[in-house]
């Protein structure tokens, strides 16, 4: 599971929900203006070795956001194009379950 990461094992009600459940967890962060530093791990959890374009979107995100921290403009659009990012993977999540 770790190599292709859990969006990618077989479906189940418990998949989606673990999913969810970790995916509602990074949109918190965001809120909160506090996206975890593992945000890469649960990524890659979530995605594995080979993540979806999006995944890809939202871990160089998180990548440049840890460079932004000191500018507050720059920060700001970020965590705005990270939760639309993780919105739109909630809305793909829940509509394959």
């Amino acid at each position: 599971m770790l190599e292709v990461g859990l969006r990618r094992v077989l479906n189940s009600p418990a998949k989606f929900e673990e999913i969810l459940n970790y995916l509602h967890l990074l949109l918190e962060r965001i809120k909160e203006e506090s996206f975890p530093q593992d945000a890469e791990e649960v990524m890659r959890g979530l995605y594995g070795q080979e993540p979806s374009l999006r995944a890809a979107q939202i871990l160089n995100l998180a990548s440049e956001l840890k460079g932004q921290e000191e500018e507050e403009g720059a920060r700001d659009t970020i965590l705005k194009l990270l939760r639309q990012a993780l919105n739109a993977e909630i809305r793909d999540v829940i509509e394959e379950y």
